[in-house]
């Protein structure tokens, strides 16, 4: 990600790629919600990339069956809560934590 602005795009596209704004970690941070995992994840994001990322949770983030808060707990001290909204460039983006049910209701 940090090595993608000003590469090309293909030709029939044409121009360069632009600086990311953000990223959007889309759910499944880890398989295993471990504190190992959250602590490679979180310094992953905080000393490699070179721009600010958000986050949801997917079902494998709290555990399953083997619930385990350790990425909600993360994810609420880095956003304030499981279900947040943030604004860029006049554009406001709304991340919604849905808890997973393991039983399918």
């Amino acid at each position: 990600m940090n090595t993608m602005a000003g590469t090309a795009w293909p030709k029939n596209i044409d121009g360069k790629v632009a600086k990311p704004s953000f990223v959007i970690g889309a759910g499944d941070i880890t398989e295993w919600p471990t504190n190992a995992a959250m602590k490679g994840y979180d310094s992953l994001l905080n000393n490699r990339l070179k721009f600010p990322a958000y986050d949801i949770l997917g079902n494998h983030d709290d555990g399953g069956l083997a619930f385990s808060p350790t990425m909600i707990n993360w994810l609420k001290k880095k956003h304030g809560d499981l279900s947040y909204t943030f604004e860029k460039d006049s554009v406001v983006f709304i991340g919604l934590w849905s808890k997973f049910d393991p039983k399918g209701r």
